[in-house]
């Protein structure tokens, strides 16, 4: 599996997100949360998933959120 490094800005944008989500109800920021972190395990066991985009990074949608994971693949 490939390690990952999170940048500090997608850091505080999960954190808002799952903030923003919880406004709406409680429970809804920890399955944003777990969605998002089942859309990484994937991109970890499979790096080339999702769409290519600009630069080498790939994006991935995250199902049921639509919360875009921006990843990009660093050779070992």
């Amino acid at each position: 599996m490939k390690e990952l490094a999170y940048h500090p800005a997608a850091r505080a944008e999960l954190k808002a997100e799952v903030l923003y989500r919880e406004t709406e109800h409680p429970r809804a920021g920890a399955h944003v949360r777990a969605a998002i972190a089942r859309a990484i395990v994937s991109l970890r066991q499979f790096p080339g998933l999702g769409r290519p985009g600009p630069g080498g990074v790939r994006r991935i949608v995250t199902r049921g959120y639509k919360f875009i994971v921006h990843c990009e693949l660093i050779a070992d």
